[in-house]
């Protein structure tokens, strides 16, 4: 670390050093006197005037500069040097961008001819971490990946089944929530990749977003299709305010201009739906308004609603490795408590268990809410078998992180 700057401050040193700058006086002050000198001439005066006695200010130049009356008093002043120095380091300062240009440019084509080595031995070294991981938390990954996949065929074969109807009778909620639980599947995916590959607290992330995917179903399937229809029509909302943010910013971005055409679309679009809604449409949640007897309606209050907030906590908890906030560079479920000082910047086989089992309690949720919505022998026995499997899954998970905890503290007991 620092080499380039160490090797420039080096350079830097040579080139404005105590000799380097008195070569650049005794050039200026021959110039003065209309001698040019080269760097071989320079350098001759400049050795003799360092071999000078005490006292001495006259040097002999005679023979250096043959054909001129050369021998004069040399003086050099604060003002000389300060001088030299200050026009040498300019010098330096402009060159500095180019140093750093091209300098990048030969080291970027040295690590290019050895990518093909670095990164191969990088996914060896990743490969073998991930067996590690497989081999420790096999059971409860399979577990869940095994839930997923009931879950992946519990909608799928729900929609198969119902959507000709719903969309014959425009049931919105149906249309929303089929959605949200491919969204959710779609999710959970997300969590279980992270996972396996040891990105705990990514899959947490991931987990906050299913929550609220999960949560907004509820919230629809509870207060039905005039909900569902301003849930759908919000969109226009989120249109606008992107409309308007890329307007504002697209010059900065080297962007084209929006079309008027199209903004204007949008615009009206998103005016009818105000004057449809009202003025709360506008804000986030304003599709819930209504319903809350809120104008700004957050998250909170909707989790509230399907009374849910009992998982505010866990909630806040994951969006620490959301947001760029202080606790976020804190807290890490990859790391043991004990390790506070590690910077993890990387991958680790701890802290599957808390976004493991939130997936699947999330997907439990909204699989059970959407399953429930044409509630027969099938569905209530598919969602009987899923609460099952949910709860083998917190355990199975739950049980290996104890069991890494007790090995960690037997390693510190031989410390």
């Amino acid at each position: 670390m620092n080499t380039l700057q160490q090797e420039f401050d080096s350079i830097l040193h040579e080139r404005v050093g105590a000799r380097a700058v008195v070569e650049r006086i005794i050039k200026k002050k021959f110039g003065d006197a209309s001698i040019d000198l080269n760097q071989t001439q320079v350098q001759q005066i400049v050795n003799r005037i360092e071999n000078l006695r005490d006292g001495e200010t006259i040097v002999n130049t005679n023979d250096i500069v043959a054909g001129k009356d050369s021998e004069i008093s040399i003086v050099i002043d604060d003002e000389d040097i300060e001088t030299a120095i200050n026009s040498m380091t300019a010098a330096l300062r402009d060159e500095y961008p180019k140093i750093v240009e091209n300098t990048a440019e030969i080291l970027l084509k040295q690590i290019e001819r050895t990518a093909k080595t670095e990164v191969s031995g990088y996914r060896r070294d990743r490969k073998k971490f991930e067996r590690r991981l497989e081999k420790l938390w096999r059971l409860p990954l399979r577990l869940l990946e095994l839930f997923q996949l009931l879950v992946i065929e519990a909608g799928d074969e729900f929609n198969k089944n119902y959507r000709p109807a719903a969309s014959a009778s425009h049931d919105l909620v149906f249309d929303v929530l089929t959605r949200l639980h491919a969204r959710a599947c779609q999710i959970s995916s997300e969590v279980i990749v992270l996972l396996k590959a040891g990105l705990a607290d990514g899959g947490h992330a991931r987990w906050r977003t299913l929550h609220e995917v999960a949560i907004v179903a509820m919230f629809i399937e509870k207060h039905g299709q005039d909900v569902a229809d301003r849930y759908l029509s919000h969109a226009i909302v989120e249109s606008y305010k992107g409309v308007l943010q890329y307007r504002n910013h697209h010059d900065a971005l080297g962007l084209e201009p929006f079309p008027d055409d199209e903004f204007n679309a949008i615009q009206s679009e998103y005016q009818k739906a105000l004057t449809k809604f009202g003025a709360e449409f506008r804000s986030d949640y304003g599709w819930a308004s209504d319903i809350l007897k809120k104008k700004r309606p957050a998250f909170s209050d909707i989790e509230e609603n399907v009374n849910l907030e009992k998982w505010r906590g866990h909630y806040k908890m994951a969006s620490h490795n959301v947001h760029a906030n202080p606790k976020g560079i804190m807290f890490k479920l990859g790391l043991a408590p004990q390790e506070k000082s590690i910077l993890l910047a990387g991958v680790s086989t701890r802290g599957l268990a808390d976004p493991a089992h939130g997936t699947a309690l999330s997907l439990l949720q909204i699989t059970s809410t959407l399953l429930f919505t044409k509630r027969n022998l099938d569905t209530l026995v598919r969602c009987r078998i899923l609460m099952g499997l949910q709860r083998e899954i917190g355990e199975a998970f739950l049980k290996v992180h104890h069991e890494i905890e007790q090995y960690e503290s037997s390693l510190q007991a031989f410390e």
